[in-house]
């Protein structure tokens, strides 16, 4: 049974179609219902990052206890390409690099394993294990921020802080909670060395002593006449501070004394290792990180009730209040979606109400709207694809492109009822659809085909993009369906073909615009190329960024650089004072030190990310509406030189480059010593370079050394770890107590007060035993020597390497990258040395060469499709010249609206190159048709226009009105953005522009060659087609 005959029995029996629709609409629905929401797809690096902190280790130490060993495991691990160590003075940093294509999840199991059995040395913490991915950002920030200047500070960073923290953690679906800005309580034991030596103690009974349980409490149960009675023995309830304080110390011969009677037991607040404060008042921030597996929109409910909950337990004073939640941004993007799918029905009725005169027709034509989307929500969800941002974006823009195949259909079979209004109607809507099956399958397929390159391919666009292809590939395969299976049935039955009328004859008045336009055919082809070619050369004067920003004018101020937090933090306040006073600034967040954590900008770092060390604040300014970023950073600049800062500063603009402007700079091939003063050079001259900011390199710390004798420890007979263990003692030690026997930490600081002595001078008169019975000193043992501990010891592959890290500053990413490259080529480097960029720089020129590779493939692709579809190469190459003339419109569009190329754009251009392609294909198959009816060149294409005008208007109409709020409604994602809707747009209406009015006649051109019609002969067949 051919295509007509299958038409033509479900035109007569349309009960099957219809049952079978009704079914997948309800199974779309229950699908939609049922698709898991998440403010992205699942989205993972190819980088695992491992992070240890030692507070006590500097970066020899955990050169040698810490990175060598982890190393030495890691390096074995299988699929492992790369692996990168940084050893700090408090911790150690390593980035381990896989395939693009590698299990990750299978890798980090892999790296929890090999790690399992390695015992980290005494100061060192369990290591961190992370995995980045779009599941490791927060689908929350809330802030817990005091209103009055009498609330507690130390309250508020511990008791309401802890509460806030154990609520959230408790909630289903929540992963992790990350606190930024609280403090705990502390238990100092400083220890009396002169009452420890008078009774006999030792450090090792101390240490003995806090390693046991401590219970207040004794239970258990008494045999009375075979019966168990149980007993509970109960002591007073005394704070952990008082037991410790009473805690027995036992002496080696058993003799025991209270803890207070040799060291001061004292409690105080531990301030965490970071300080925040909002709009200058003390504050307490928490990141929630959902569980992968559950929903978005579940999670931000119950987080929602448990925010409502606490505020009503708050103390007087306080708020807390959420700063931004991805649920909330889903649930927008939905309200979006829906209004997207009504503005599309709506602009879709117009459309065809306007040109076709038919509301009949019009009702027929946007039902495809949500059975298509319906439908394709059923398969994404059959597929395991969540709806999230991306999805939601492709179903937005893929909404102004359902309805075009129905559009052309519809216009078909009233174009044959008005030529033909003898034939019955059942014949007329077969020979419609069979005249368009052929082009609205090419015209689909080469839509489809632009989005195979980014599912096929490994790379940053790929990854973003996936879940999007799928979506507009999903939904344009159902409305070509439904145009060619449902549309007729439901034309057949409500259409009302044989009351229809044309209510109003275009096509004399259209036939005279087309006799102007053909006399005046060189001037419109010479403007068209003459606009692409000002296109092509406007292209790379566009900006350049990675993604696009989010609207919000946000200035982001950094302090680095002081000698202590103490002096960092009195710094800040001095800018927050200054800025408090601006009128312009909406919002201020402070954030003074740094917690040694794992930072990320987004989920394509190649170096999966980074910890800032050393003394480091960030201030966070959102200005109000309306304000100009760069004069309010002009201003700030001037007056924040002029305040008496221990700190260096720089200011940055948040909102120029998305959430990513990060450069690094890699210096390999030579010693670490070598690479050190190539890579400070490197940053003396970039700092000379416009767009950019250096960061500031972590200083060396001075320290000292004791070099010991070890031909005097042999003649005295003394181990060198009996010398270390006493050392040992004289240092600080941190460690977790629980008491009770409950799962409660109490924090406790060892340490001995050496407030009233020089420390250096008191360690060199401790004296040691030696075996001979007679003490000596270790100032005899041993040489006093300064020493500088390297900031960071950095190694790749076992190699060294240094780092310079550059914030791009600048609205244009890529001619910043330019500038950097040019100062970089002025640098000569010695032999073998090389540098190796990464981080945004890296990644915008990744863009661009994927997006290239992926253009030309779709337009192999396109190409494929249009010359199996016609014959020769001459119609195929008609319809491929409309591809660059879309770019005109859309690289207008961004020059007009003060755009940027980014990752959304190169998206709307790829996408372009397939929905332009649709009207060329519709215009050339029916002048293809014209022509093999009889009708001669000139005639053929005349007649061509004439008869897709209709269809083509009606369809970029729509795309372009369902486009439109995405240009003129604010949304706050930034993958729906403002730039997406203007290259559609801008595309749109050059490439329909260019349909009409360029493409017949270089069609014209190809087939006639240099034989060109007359004025006289063009106005002799457009007198003809008037009289027919």
């Amino acid at each position: 049974m051919d295509f007509q005959k299958f038409l033509d029995v479900n035109i007569k029996k349309p009960s099957l179609i219809s049952v079978s629709l009704i079914l997948l609409i309800l199974w779309g629905i229950y699908g939609a219902l049922q698709m898991k929401t998440d403010y992205l797809p699942s989205i993972q690096n190819s980088t695992i990052m491992v992070t240890v902190k030692a507070s006590s280790l500097d970066a020899n130490q955990v050169k040698s206890f810490v990175s060598d060993p982890v190393v030495q495991i890691l390096s074995s691990m299988k699929g492992l390409e790369a692996l990168e160590s940084n050893s700090f003075n408090g911790g150690f940093f390593c980035s381990l690099y896989f395939p693009i294509d590698y299990d990750m999840e299978r890798a980090k199991s892999d790296v929890q394993q090999f790690l399992a059995g390695f015992s980290m040395p005494i100061g060192a913490e369990k290591p961190i294990i992370t995995l980045l991915s779009t599941d490791a950002f927060p689908i929350a920030r809330i802030q817990l921020e005091s209103l009055t200047d009498e609330m507690n500070e130390t309250q508020l960073r511990t008791a309401e802080a802890h509460k806030i923290h154990n609520r959230l953690q408790s909630l289903p679906g929540i992963s992790e909670v990350r606190v930024i800005g609280e403090d705990s309580n502390i238990i100092h034991i400083d220890l009396d060395q002169q009452a420890m030596t008078e009774r006999g103690f030792t450090m090792e009974d101390i240490h003995q002593a806090l390693g046991q349980n401590h219970y207040s409490t004794v239970s258990g149960k008494l045999d009375w006449n075979g019966n168990a009675i149980s007993i509970k023995v109960a002591g007073t309830e005394d704070s952990a501070y008082d037991k410790l304080k009473q805690m027995p110390v036992h002496r080696q011969d058993g003799v025991q004394t209270p803890l207070s009677a040799l060291a001061d037991v004292k409690e105080t607040l531990q301030e965490g290792a970071t300080l925040v404060r909002s709009d200058g008042r003390p504050s307490v921030t928490f990141e929630v990180v959902k569980h992968p597996s559950f929903n978005v929109l579940d999670v931000t409910k119950d987080l929602r009730e448990s925010i409502k909950e606490l505020e009503a337990s708050l103390p007087e004073g306080t708020r807390l209040h959420v700063i931004y939640s991805r649920g909330d941004n889903i649930q927008e993007s939905i309200q979006n979606l829906i209004r997207e799918g009504l503005l599309g029905v709506f602009f879709s009725l117009v459309s065809i109400i306007l040109f076709l005169r038919s509301f009949r027709f019009a009702v027929i034509t946007a039902v495809s709207i949500p059975i298509s989307l319906f439908v394709s929500t059923g398969l994404l969800n059959l597929m395991g694809i969540s709806l999230n941002l991306l999805t939601m974006a492709g179903l937005i823009v893929a909404m102004g492109r359902v309805v075009d195949d129905s559009i052309v259909v519809v216009d078909q079979i009233l174009r044959l009822h008005k030529d033909s209004p003898q034939l019955p109607q059942r014949l007329i809507i077969s020979k419609a659809v069979k005249d368009m099956a052929a082009p609205v399958i090419s015209s689909t397929l080469t839509t489809v085909c632009v989005f195979l390159p980014i599912l096929m391919t490994k790379g940053m666009i790929s990854s973003s993009f996936w879940s999007f292809s799928w979506c507009v590939i999903l939904t344009l395969l159902v409305s070509m369906i439904v145009a060619l299976l449902v549309i007729p049935i439901f034309a057949a039955k409500w259409g009302g073909i044989a009351r229809h009328k044309e209510t109003a004859n275009w096509e004399p008045r259209l036939l005279t615009c087309w006799e102007l336009t053909v006399s005046k055919r060189k001037l419109i082809v010479g403007i068209s190329f003459s606009a692409l070619l000002f296109s092509l050369f406007a292209a790379p004067r566009l900006p350049v960024n990675l993604m696009p920003t989010n609207g919000i004018s946000a200035v982001t101020i950094k302090a680095v650089g002081a000698d202590s937090r103490k002096d960092l933090d009195g710094d800040v306040k001095r800018m927050e004072a200054l800025l408090q006073k601006d009128a312009r600034i909406q919002t201020l967040s402070s954030v003074i030190g740094t917690d040694f954590t794992p930072q990320f900008d987004d989920v394509f770092d190649e170096g999966g990310g980074w910890v800032d060390v050393g003394q480091q604040a960030q201030i966070d300014v959102v200005l109000k509406r309306k304000s100009d970023e760069n004069s309010f950073i002009h201003d700030m600049q001037q007056h924040i030189t002029s305040l008496p800062l221990r700190s260096s500063f720089s200011i940055s603009n948040r909102n120029i480059s998305g959430d990513d402007a990060r450069t690094t700079l890699r210096v390999v091939g030579a010693d670490a010593e070598a690479l050190n003063r190539i890579a400070d050079l490197i940053s003396a001259k970039l700092k000379l370079v416009p767009g950019i900011r250096v960061q500031e390199a972590v200083s060396e710390q001075e320290g000292y050394q004791i070099k010991l004798d070890g031909n005097k420890l042999e003649k005295l007979g003394l181990l060198k770890v009996e010398i270390l263990r006493m050392i040992a003692d004289m240092m600080p030690k941190d460690q977790v107590i629980r008491m009770d026997g409950q799962n409660i930490p109490v924090h406790v600081s060892l340490r001995k007060d050496l407030s009233t002595v020089d420390p250096l001078l008191f360690l060199g008169e401790q004296t040691i035993p030696t075996p001979a019975g007679k003490s000596i000193r270790l100032s005899e043992l041993g040489v006093l020597e300064p020493l500088i501990n390297p900031p960071t010891i950095r190694e790749r592959n076992g190699k060294p390497f240094s780092l310079v890290t550059v914030d791009m500053i600048s609205s244009d990413i890529g001619k910043a990258t330019s500038q950097m490259e040019a100062a970089l080529k002025e640098i000569e480097l010695p032999k073998g040395v090389r540098i190796i960029t990464g981080g945004v720089s890296s990644q915008v020129r990744e863009m661009i060469l994927e997006a290239g590779i992926a253009l030309l493939f779709s337009v192999i692709l396109i190409s494929l499709i249009v010359g199996i579809m016609f014959r020769g190469w001459r119609a195929p190459l008609s319809v491929i010249v409309s591809i660059p003339f879309a770019v005109v419109g859309a690289i207008g569009g961004l020059w007009v609206t003060n755009g940027e190329w980014n990752l959304s754009a190169i998206v709307g251009v790829l996408m372009l190159a397939g929905i332009v392609v649709t009207n060329s294909i519709v215009l050339v198959a029916q002048l293809e048709r014209n022509r093999r009816a009889g009708a001669e060149l000139s005639e053929a294409v005349a007649m061509g226009v004439m008869r897709r005008i209709r269809p083509i208007c009606m369809t970029a109409c729509t795309t372009i009105l369902t486009c439109l709020p995405l240009i003129w409604v604010p949304t706050q994602d930034t993958i729906v953005s403002k730039t997406l809707g203007v290259v559609v747009v801008g595309g749109m209406l050059s490439s329909t522009i260019v349909t009409l009015l360029v493409i017949p006649f270089i069609y014209r051109w190809l087939h006639n060659g240099n034989n060109t019609t007359t004025h006289t002969e063009t106005a002799k067949v457009i007198s003809n087609l008037l009289n027919k």
